[in-house]
């Protein structure tokens, strides 16, 4: 029987955390091995589905967790289908100056266009938005264990010029890892964002070897990480 909730507690160091069920009744112990299909780690205050099972020690705990897509409301999905050609050309753009960076091209304004971008990240965000190419600068507030489920994950936060966060997950396993990053350093960044409740997700910052994927980088002191 499936279930529904929302996620508690999570301590994404450990792997664990607990899910309040939606109607009221006791919290019930889940581990991150619960999620079946895991493209992204679990993040408090996250709706999921998810069913029960015995376990000795803990009583229930839930298995066959899966990540329940929010709907918006009807008036905001006037705005949305208003919304995907603006963000479409903004992706457009985003490539473009991409290759122009990748380039070495220098041109007029550019700082301010990354501001705009940013903002326009920033956007995503309130809307929800996930699966875009984004690219910006940060700088690191606070630098995570390495994920090591699956393809390794280099993980740190970087606070944008507009004020919000996001959490970095470069894949290690196919680009070079940041050596030596330290809090304040300042990282730029081109890849896919993926929207989560605490600021989204910036992942794919690197090539995909069967070239189905666009390209993402990282890049620290000079240096581009890809």
């Amino acid at each position: 029987m499936s279930h529904q909730g929302r996620i508690t507690d999570w301590n994404d160091d450990r792997g664990f955390g607990f899910i309040t069920p939606n109607g009221g009744g006791g919290r019930v112990f889940v581990h991150i091995s619960a999620f079946g299909s895991r493209q992204r780690r679990p993040v408090g205050n996250e709706i999921v589905t998810y069913e029960l099972v015995k376990d000795a020690r803990k009583g229930n705990r839930a298995a066959n967790v899966r990540y329940r897509e929010t709907h918006p409301s009807s008036s905001h999905s006037n705005w949305n289908r208003f919304l995907r050609p603006v963000i479409s050309v903004i992706v457009i753009a985003i490539l473009a100056y991409g290759f122009i960076h990748k380039q070495g091209i220098s041109l007029p304004g550019i700082s301010s266009w990354t501001r705009s971008t940013e903002s326009s990240l920033q956007e995503a965000y309130h809307r929800r938005q996930s699966d875009l190419q984004v690219q910006g600068e940060g700088v690191v507030t606070r630098i995570l264990a390495d994920d090591l489920d699956g393809s390794r994950h280099q993980r740190f936060i970087l606070r944008l010029e507009t004020g919000q966060t996001v959490l970095v997950a470069h894949n290690i396993d196919l680009a070079p890892r940041i050596g030596g990053l330290r809090t304040g350093d300042s990282v730029a960044f081109y890849g896919e964002y993926e929207w989560n409740p605490q600021g989204g997700v910036i992942h794919w910052t690197h090539r995909d070897p069967a070239g189905r994927h666009t390209a993402g980088w990282l890049k620290h002191d000079g240096e581009l990480f890809q």
